[in-house]
């Protein structure tokens, strides 16, 4: 999965701002890109269920005023039509980010996020210092998630400052922006707290991951 906003050009720009962020330091950091952070399919039930409820209501409410009693066939017709169009409504992204509380979409991102720090061996650096940005389009919300090595090491309040950045990017349609400005902020944060060492190498791909790895 390659959303149409990342062209392989700007894809290059993210890798290369990846690895200018590491540059002069132990820290070793991940992009992950997702679609959305969850199917959210009792989303799709319930608004089928309501489009349903709706059409036979309303057919109930027509035939006991007398206005209109139609065919059996057009009575079992209409609802299942108005299920149809109504589990068909939460695939228009801005609607289901709507629908959806603000808790859920959140825990559902934050979820995913750690999965997918841990499918990509973010644990597994030798000082853990791995830090993961985490892009979930369809929720337009951002996760970073620093290994323990450095998680506490920048002041308070630096990595909401950095998810805001990529948030506002989302939300204006341009991600890659606020990507590259948060990895130039990350770098010259990791390179002020962890200076890189003679013995330091490479332990992660400078890449962009799309999709959900598996564990």
């Amino acid at each position: 999965m390659k959303h149409r906003i990342f062209s392989h050009k700007r894809i290059k720009g993210v890798e290369t701002a990846i690895r200018r962020a590491e540059e002069g330091t132990s820290g070793e950091v991940v992009v992950l890109v997702v679609p959305s952070s969850s199917e959210y399919v009792g989303l799709h039930a319930l608004t089928a269920a309501f489009g349903w409820g709706a059409a036979a209501l309303a057919l109930l409410i027509r035939a006991e005023r007398g206005h209109w009693t139609p065919p059996w066939q057009e009575a079992l017709l209409l609802p299942l039509v108005a299920a149809l169009v109504g589990a068909l409504v939460p695939y228009w992204g801005w609607l289901k980010r709507h629908l959806i509380p603000r808790r859920i979409l959140a825990a559902r991102v934050h979820e995913s996020a750690f999965r997918g720090f841990m499918a990509l061996g973010m644990t597994e650096t030798r000082d853990r210092t791995g830090l993961l940005i985490y892009l979930s389009l369809l929720e337009q919300r951002v996760e970073i998630i620093a290994d323990r090595g450095i998680h506490g090491a920048v002041p308070k309040g630096f990595w909401d400052e950095q998810v805001s950045a990529v948030v506002r990017g989302i939300q204006a349609g341009d991600p890659v922006q606020g990507l590259e400005g948060a990895l130039a902020a990350v770098g010259q944060k990791l390179r002020e707290r962890f200076p890189a060492r003679p013995e330091d190498r490479n332990e992660l791909q400078d890449r962009v991951h799309f999709g959900h790895p598996k564990l």
